[in-house]
């Protein structure tokens, strides 16, 4: 006997034959016990087991009803298989008893023990067959018995349905006989009746069409009570479906051949058919002799076996047992309906009993019906160099149902075929999906889909694929003002979905941490920078400001931020506990800076940056305040006390333009007094489209209400006990025709985009959301309040731009567009060996629109307009006006055309690249780690409309390494300066170091060593007043241009070096060579929001500087230089004091004071300035036509470094006019006159102010006679 136990493991197959057995043997007691019953019973019996076993069948694929648990096995450890050494004779070694389980193993015997081994002869075993598989076995027996059954079954129909077809129709009376028998049975199916020779006793056969088959030639083709017993009894079986059933029975026994129970199912269903067949028959004749007679006399008749699928009427075999049983009575009467549901439903327990039970371990669970898969979005992820599939990569999804007004995230690894399923409900369809698949080493592969969140619902894909290309390491440190690494700063790299249809969203490359040493690496960085930024926060700090970063180890320095403290009080001055106050800018409504107020209403907002900002507060019962605060550097801010009112009570009500209420509409506060102020109140109307706000502030406020499928308003409100009613309407759907304007035929295939034009613009901002349109029709949506324009793109016509309109505008919803055909600019972008390049980039600069490279291709949000090119490498663009460029971009090289050069050859052939190296030094020693640039010589100067100042900005810049060394291998060709540079903690400005000069050429290695060979210049910045020198932008060592001859026809090239400063002001700028320079020494503003412009600065001093050769190492001294605020000196200001020392004959000294009352032209000059050799003939003929005038004087302010040396080249040089001596530029009087170019123009007037300054060379004698004829005669002394 199997115990349960071991039913836990049982095959399914068993299982099955098991649960069989239980419903045949309760089947076959059930027939015993109602063998001397009504036969309606075993009727009703084998029925129901045949409907069981079709239950045991189908519950055997479906869960478990009922279980039986039982113990588990006891788990043993099986000792793993050895390899049976092969047997070598000899002398076998005594055996050794095994060890008890605590016990070690003896260590093993010493070498000198062991036996040699022996060479042995072996005989090679057949290969054992493999084992033969039980299940397998018995399951093709099986199959082969059904099919054998089958085969009989299906000759027995066929033999059936031809002994039918050769029967002869039954006779005109034998057929009214079985029409008033089968319409007294109330049978509505047409019974039909033939004569069939063949056939030994009375039969029914066909399921769907009875017929009733009569043996020939016994007595059957005439009324009488033979044929009248023979139809009833057949005509029951019709009524009953008995044949139906017992084909079911037949199949059943055909499944179950191999089962002894289910051998005579079929032969005891019959019996038990045939006797209530019995009972009607009695019944309609009312005499059992009779019919049993009728009965008797047929079964003797019959000769011949009964058809196979056919219910004979009269079988020998059990007619006595029928007739006894008629005389019995027990079948006369129908079954009790009160007890056959009792039994039915009985039966069908049993049978869900049996067939849904299971025997299950203790430790298991019964299996879960699996639910049908969810539809999925198949992503694939790939290795882009090798193809190979990634196992192991974190794909992250995101995507927003508008129906269940919800966001579903999910985060999956990939199979190791490299794919994954983000799975979904059946039909959603989001506005917004995106994907980013991760795996260490390679940088991300990124997809989104959504238009900002703006865009129409779509179906998600059915799949995706990923190839991610391997990354780059990138790292660095981060410290703070003091040097000292900062531990926990968040530091992460952003760029671009790479397959975006909303290309201003960005993606997280990586987030990371820096550890106790401040350093930080990643390794999934893509080759190309240009489109990563970087930012780094800490909440102990403000965060560093978001830049594009660059190879090598970066260091960025972190600032401790400022405190704004403050107050909140209510109304009284009572201060007010618990209020939430942030630290705002603009309309965001995440803070700057946090805080809470204390019992006394006190908050401190911590590490805020510099800048302007607000302070927000927010408390219940209380309306939001706000104060304006400017953050200082050093010294934060106190906002004083921010006043709260009573809040007042806004009531609205969202209707549609129908009057129908709106429910889940967003409102809150946006505008206040005319500014944006970021209020955290939300609120979303109800089932009634209605909303309140208990705090909003007493006055108007602007409030935006937003909606789904509705378009966003903004609307002044003021709260009151009246309920404001806010009605909103549809977005606009703008829509119309694009034809040709000669043809006026729909245009096949454009794209549409459109432009806001914002208030005070005349030129419209175009937005990402690009669409491709077809067969000359169009449609945009908008759902916010604003003026727009359309523009319409279609190869080989003129772009067209609709006029600005908004979409209050009667008519805004159709604009219809006709296209004027004109040729595109178009062409093959070639590599330099002239084939195709097929991965090129190719971008259209205007002069509204720039460029920018990153690497072998165009960085994004730039506002030209750039493409891939085609399969056959080709692009093409709308046709501007000029002055435009085109510039190509490969791996293969770089090429720029303009529309003189597009005009003779639509092509573009790419240049290769240059490669620049060499090495850095700082001084003596090599500038490990240091920066270097190139930059080209490409930028304009000034800003012009000209082609040739168009231009493809590039960022080619690189560390050195320990030994200096550095390479930069991709350059576009052509001249440019290589310099070291310098990167200051306060801005991301990038300060040029000693720029020298080359001219890499095109695929040409070019080798440059820069630095080397200067001294360090040390000296200390004062200023009267707070500065944080640490911020401060460098100090500068210019090269003094006054002392360079300028290359006619070209330009005055200057080098220029910088050194940053300590908290006491010291600086040291390294790497000087010898030669006279100009100090710039600024002091910035104390609260820059931003980086500060080149000019801008609360007090700037130039000094003039030589430095001497020496000893590289030795520091050339400055000493203490004092910054004072500046001061213009404008036409009309009273000229400062000026009492020099006179170098010319007369000696003496020169007070300006003491000329008033004559036009007085001071001319600041050195004898190395190159530009005063210039002014020199100027100066002579000015002194020559005016020098007898005694209104006039010509002075002349020797700027030179000694008064003896400017008295010689006064001599030599014959400047006949008074000489005076000021020392060298920025200090005493050139600092007085703001002059810092030794070769300046200051004209003082009669009266002592500023007639003039600054002039160019050939106006000064203009400029004098004009002076001098303005004054009087008399005012000469």
């Amino acid at each position: 006997m199997i115990g349960l136990d071991r039913l836990a493991e049982a095959p399914t197959g068993l299982l099955l034959v098991l649960k069989a057995t239980a419903v045949l043997a309760a089947a076959w007691l059930a027939h015993g016990a109602l063998a001397r019953a009504n036969p309606r019973w075993r009727v009703l019996a084998w029925r129901g087991a045949t409907l069981g076993l079709a239950a045991v069948a189908a519950l055997a694929f479906a869960p478990p009803l009922v279980t039986w648990r039982v113990a588990a096995p006891p788990t043993t450890v099986e000792p793993a298989p050895a390899i049976a050494p092969t047997p070598i004779p000899g002398p076998r070694p005594p055996a050794r008893p095994p060890l008890p389980e605590s016990a070690e193993a003896p260590p093993l015997a010493p070498a000198a023990h062991l036996e040699p081994p022996r060479a042995v002869a072996r005989i090679a075993s057949p290969t054992p067959a493999a084992p033969i598989d039980p299940a397998a076995t018995l399951a093709t027996v099986w199959l082969a018995g059904v099919a054998a059954g089958l085969a009989r079954f299906a000759f027995g129909s066929w033999r059936l349905s031809r002994v039918i077809r050769r029967a002869d129709e039954a006779s005109a009376s034998v057929l009214a006989a079985c029409r008033a028998t089968v319409e007294g049975l109330g049978i509505r199916r047409r019974v039909r009746v033939v004569v069939a020779p063949g056939v030994a006793s009375p039969c029914l056969a066909g399921v769907l069409r009875p017929t009733i088959l009569l043996p020939a030639g016994m007595g059957l083709d005439a009324p009488g009570p033979d044929l009248d017993a023979v139809l009833v009894h057949e005509s029951t079986h019709v009524r009953n479906g008995d044949l139906a059933w017992n084909d079911g029975l037949h199949l059943t026994t055909i499944a179950l051949w191999f089962h002894p129970l289910a051998w005579r199912l079929r032969a005891a269903h019959a019996s038990a058919c045939d006797a209530v067949c019995d009972a009607v028959a009695v019944d309609r004749l009312g005499d059992v002799a009779t019919y049993g007679r009728a009965l008797a006399r047929l079964a003797l008749q019959a000769s011949a076996r009964p058809a196979p699928r056919g219910l004979a009427m009269a079988r020998a075999c059990d007619v006595r047992r029928r007739v006894e049983s008629l005389h019995r009575m027990v079948h006369r009467s129908p079954l009790p309906r009160r007890l056959v549901m009792p039994a039915l439903l009985l039966s069908a327990a049993l049978a869900a009993l049996v067939g849904g039970a299971a025997v299950i371990r203790a430790q298991d669970e019964p299996a879960k019906p699996a639910a049908p898969p969810k539809p999925a979005l198949i992503v694939r992820v790939l290795d882009a160099a090798t193809g190979a599939p990634l196992e192991g990569a974190e794909v992250e999804s995101s995507f927003f149902d508008p129906k269940a007004d919800k966001r579903v995230k999910a985060t999956a690894t990939t199979t190791a075929d490299g794919v994954v399923r983000v799975e979904h409900e059946p039909g959603v369809e989001p506005t917004v999906l995106w994907l980013i698949a991760r795996k260490p080493g390679y940088v991300p592969g990124s997809f989104y889909r959504g238009r900002g969140g703006w865009g129409e619902p779509f179906p998600i894909p059915e799949s995706k694929e990923f190839r991610l290309a391997h990354g780059v390491e990138l790292g660095g440190v981060v410290v703070d003002e003091a040097g000292a690494p900062i531990e926990g700063a968040t530091v992460e790299l952003s760029t671009a979905f790479a397959d975006s249809d909303y290309p201003p969203l960005k993606m997280t490359i990586t987030s990371l941490k820096t550890d106790a040493r401040g350093r930080w690496r990643s390794a999934e960085v893509p080759d190309a920078l240009g489109d990563v930024s970087l930012s780094i926060s800490h909440p102990d700090y403000y965060q560093a400001a978001g830049e594009h970063p660059s190879r090598g180890d970066l260091r960025r320095v972190l600032t401790r931020g400022e405190t704004v403290t403050g107050r909140v009080v209510g109304p009284g001055g009572r201060p007010i506990v618990g209020a939430n106050v942030k630290l705002r800018s603009g309309s965001s409504s995440a803070g700057i800076a946090d805080a809470k107020t204390d019992a006394d209403g006190r908050f401190a907002l911590l590490h805020a940056r510099p800048g302007e900002f607000h302070v927000m507060a927010e408390a219940d019962g209380f309306a939001p305040a706000f104060r304006d605060v400017q953050v200082k550097r050093g010294g934060g801010a106190d906002a004083g006390e921010v006043a709260m009112e009573p809040g007042a009570t806004l009531r609205v009500r969202v209707v549609d333009a129908e009057g129908r209420p709106l429910s889940d509409a967003r409102f809150s506060p946006s505008l206040v007094r005319g500014r944006e102020w970021g209020s955290s109140f939300r609120a979303k109307t109800d089932a009634e489209g209605r909303a309140a706000w208990k705090d909003a502030p007493p006055g108007e406020t602007t409030y935006t209400f937003s909606c789904r499928d509705m378009m966003t308003i903004r609307t002044p409100l003021t709260p009151g006990d009246e309920e404001r009613v806010i009605v909103m309407h549809p977005p606009l759907v703008v829509s119309g025709a694009v034809v040709d304007a000669v043809t006026k035929r729909p245009i096949p295939k454009f794209r549409v985009e459109y432009g806001v034009i914002g208030e005070g613009r005349d030129r419209p901002s175009w937005q990402p959301d690009v669409k491709d349109a077809a067969d000359g029709r169009y449609s945009l949506t908008f759902e916010f309040p604003q003026v727009y324009t359309i523009r319409i793109t279609a190869r080989g016509y003129k772009t067209a731009e609709s006029p600005g309109f908004h979409v209050d505008d009667p008519g805004a919803a159709t604009r219809d567009f006709a296209l004027e055909p004109r040729p595109w600019l178009e062409g093959v972008v070639r590599r330099p060996d002239g084939r195709p390049d097929l991965k090129a980039q190719v971008a259209l600069l205007t002069p509204r629109a720039s460029a920018a490279l990153a690497g072998a291709a165009f960085a994004k949000y730039q506002t030209a307009s750039f493409l891939a090119v085609d399969a056959d490498g080709r692009y093409a663009f709308p046709r501007p006006e000029p002055p435009f460029l085109l510039a190509a971009v490969s791996e293969a090289g770089y090429v720029e055309a303009k529309p003189e050069d597009v005009a003779k050859v639509a092509d573009l052939q790419l240049r290769p690249w240059a490669r620049i190296e060499g090495t850095v030094r700082v001084g003596e020693k090599p500038g490990a780690g240091e920066w270097v640039e190139f930059l080209a010589d490409r930028r304009p100067l000034r800003a012009s409309s000209s082609a040739s100042d168009l231009w493809v900005s590039s960022r080619d810049r690189v560390q050195a390494d320990a030994q200096g060394r550095f390479a930069l291998d991709r350059i576009i060709p052509g001249p440019g300066h290589v310099s070291r540079t310098l990167a200051t903690q306060s801005d991301r400005t990038r300060y040029l170091i000693g720029a020298e000069p080359v001219d890499p050429k095109p695929g040409e290695t070019t080798h440059i060593d820069i630095g080397g060979g200067g001294r360090p210049v040390v000296g200390r910045a004062t200023f009267d007043g707070p500065v944080d020198w640490t911020r401060n932008r460098p100090a500068q060592i210019m090269t003094e241009y006054g002392s360079i001859e300028r290359p006619e026809g070209g330009l005055l090239h200057t080098k220029s070096y910088f050194g940053v400063y300590d908290r006491d002001g010291r600086f040291r700028i390294e790497d000087v060579p010898p030669g006279r320079y100009r100090l710039t020494i600024q002091v910035d503003p104390a609260v820059p929001a931003t980086p500060p412009a080149q000019n801008e600065s609360l007090a700037k001093t130039v000094r003039l500087l030589v430095v001497p050769p020496g000893d590289l190492a030795t520091p050339v001294e400055v000493g203490e230089i004092a910054v004072r605020p500046e001061s213009m000196l404008n036409v009309g200001d009273p000229a400062p004091a000026l009492d020099l020392e006179r170098i010319d004959a007369a000696g003496g000294r020169y007070v300006l004071g003491d000329r008033r009352g004559r036009l007085v032209v001071l001319c600041f000059w050195a004898s190395w300035a190159k530009p005063f050799a210039r002014l020199m003939p100027m100066l002579k003929e000015l002194e020559k036509a005016r020098g007898g005038d005694p209104r006039f004087e010509l002075v002349g302010v020797s700027c030179d470094d000694d008064p003896a040396e400017a008295a010689r080249f006064a001599r030599e040089n014959g400047l006949t006019w008074a000489q005076t001596y000021a020392g060298p530029v920025g200090v005493g009087a050139t600092a007085d006159f703001g002059v810092t170019n030794p070769w300046s123009i200051v004209i003082v007037g009669p009266d002592g102010r500023i007639l003039a300054r600054g002039m160019p060379f050939d106006k000064l004698q203009e400029a004098v006679a004009k002076a001098l004829a303005g004054m009087e005669p008399s005012s000469t002394r």
